[in-house]
């Protein structure tokens, strides 16, 4: 089986072989394995950030929404207070012109 110093030179170039490409594919696992936790890493934060871009647009519409009903609101009573002054200057004079 091993006659000369060429065989078993053959035999532990093939066990070095054996052993490189082992440790070449446990390399590549654990590199594939990393890049696979990066990805849900990175998967991760994005979802996370496009809930919190949603909350921050929906909370923005809410208060454009409570703006838009202050100045209504606003607006509305100060139609009142016109309306309510405009009757009491009417009740005055109608008061005076009794007199």
């Amino acid at each position: 089986m091993i006659e000369t110093s060429a065989d078993i030179l053959n035999l532990v170039i093939a066990f070095c072989i054996l052993w490189v490409t082992i440790f070449i594919c446990w390399f590549i696992y654990y590199i594939i394995s990393t890049v696979k936790k990066v990805h849900d890493t990175i998967n991760f934060f994005h979802k996370t950030l496009t809930t919190i871009n949603e909350l921050v647009s929906s909370l923005k519409e809410r208060v454009n929404s409570l703006k838009f009903l202050g100045a209504l609101i606003e607006k509305g009573i100060n139609v009142v207070e016109k309306k309510i002054k405009k009757s009491k200057t009417k009740t005055k004079k109608t008061h005076s012109s009794k007199k």
